[in-house]
């Protein structure tokens, strides 16, 4: 939760080019304070996102003000920090480019005066150096919820519902409120057609090829949400290889949904990927590549994506960077920085100067971790019962358990399923 008792929006993991076509904004409700979604092209509603790509510049565009560049394999983030992203800023200001970063942000849209052209960017909340496990580990994550989109949303319109009931009918078949809530509205704001939907599944595939299998680049798609130049249909696209993750496990389908059975403590923008923020979509996954088994592909999820994409993966430390991101991973690892001190921001970082001494002889992300596994009961822990379990064994603050938790989700090694609630990967 946020300052003034309202909740904090998941973190979604999406790729930066469906990101950038995104022109709609959606307000939740007519409250003063209401919280604010980019809504894109294939039904993700979008308040945070959680990115790791690689800054590859930064521009000073005025007093105090900087923008970064931030590549994944698909294409660009823009972000902006000035006088109210201190820290950002000044991140930004003193950052050794190219490198490796994560980055938790809000999501905004803006249209120049004069200008019919909407263009997206991100105002960082949170910003560190990260490195290529973690970015592996986000690609991932982004690539099975932009899939799992695309699946529902065929499955939608190849079942040839009425524009006004396709969100009654795919919570009726058990699908995420915010998910069902998005794809409608991409829908009647969109027009997303199934071309677009290929396309897009297409460069999906051409980034886990880049990132995982030595692939070349991955083309920038070059028609709108709307065009309907191609022979797709939606009913080639509705299958149900990553449905499974944005189905909501406390709803019973009626009728059932095709979707293949996994193991929820398996499944995973967001980050979700993560509040990103409607009751926001998971973003986490746990499918990994890392033969070291700490970024390890079970058997079922190899073949799963081997059939589904017709490609070998390996791990991505094995392969060079491409020219976005030739990184000097050498680079001496950056302090974290704290996010923004508004009413959305995250609690300050673990390393605040107030930390008890019992906090500080304490490894709390690994305890986090370690009473999420004890306590999950395979729905997840409730954020709440974690902290006081995790105070409680520890003798560390709230806050600094809840920094921790923070933490964890930032390095990928938990996430969240549902609103308040932690599943360790």
């Amino acid at each position: 939760m946020s300052a003034g008792g309202r909740r904090r929006e998941i973190a979604h993991r999406l790729f930066a080019t469906e990101f950038d076509v995104s022109t709609v904004t959606i307000t939740d409700s007519d409250e003063e304070m209401a919280p604010t979604f980019v809504l894109t092209p294939t039904g993700a509603l979008v308040n945070r996102v959680f990115v790791v790509g690689a800054l590859t510049e930064v521009d000073q565009v005025g007093d105090d003000v900087y923008r970064g560049r931030i590549h994944d394999p698909t294409g660009t983030f823009i972000a902006y920090a000035g006088q109210y992203q201190p820290d950002a800023a000044n991140f930004l200001a003193d950052a050794q480019t190219p490198t490796f970063v994560s980055l938790t942000a809000k999501a905004r849209t803006f249209e120049p005066e004069g200008s019919s052209q909407v263009l997206t960017s991100l105002r960082p909340e949170r910003l560190t150096v990260s490195d290529t496990t973690e970015r592996d580990r986000w690609v991932t994550e982004a690539a099975r919820y932009t899939l799992a989109r695309i699946e529902w949303f065929a499955r939608a319109r190849a079942d040839s519902i009425a524009d006004e009931d396709i969100e009654e009918h795919l919570r009726s078949l058990g699908v995420r409120g915010d998910t069902a809530k998005g794809i409608a509205l991409a829908v009647a704001e969109y027009g997303t057609s199934a071309t677009y939907l290929k396309a897009l599944r297409d460069r999906v595939k051409q980034a886990l090829e880049v990132t995982f299998a030595d692939g070349e680049s991955v083309r920038p798609i070059e028609i709108d949400p709307g065009d309907m130049r191609g022979e797709e249909t939606f009913d080639d696209l509705a299958t149900d290889h990553f449905a499974d993750l944005l189905v909501d496990p406390d709803v019973t389908p009626q009728p059932t949904p095709a979707v293949a059975a996994v193991d929820t403590g398996a499944s995973v923008e967001a980050e979700a990927t993560p509040g990103d923020e409607v009751e926001p979509e998971p973003e986490p996954t746990d499918i990994d590549f890392d033969p070291d088994e700490e970024f390890e592909l079970s058997a079922q999820e190899r073949a799963r994506i081997e059939e589904e994409f017709g490609t070998e993966f390996e791990t991505g430390s094995s392969i060079e960077p491409s020219d976005t991101e030739a990184v000097d991973e050498t680079v001496e690892p950056q302090v974290a920085i704290d996010d923004e001190p508004d009413d959305d921001s995250s609690p300050p970082a673990a390393d605040d100067p107030d930390t008890t001494p019992a906090e500080a002889e304490v490894d709390l992300e690994a305890s986090v971790i370690e009473h999420m596994r004890e306590l999950d009961n395979g729905d997840g822990v409730d954020r709440a019962r974690l902290i006081e379990a995790v105070s409680d064994t520890t003798g560390a603050s709230a806050s600094a358990v809840d920094n921790a938790i923070q933490d964890a989700l930032m390095s990928g090694t938990c996430y969240e399923p549902t609103e308040d609630h932690l599943k360790p990967i």
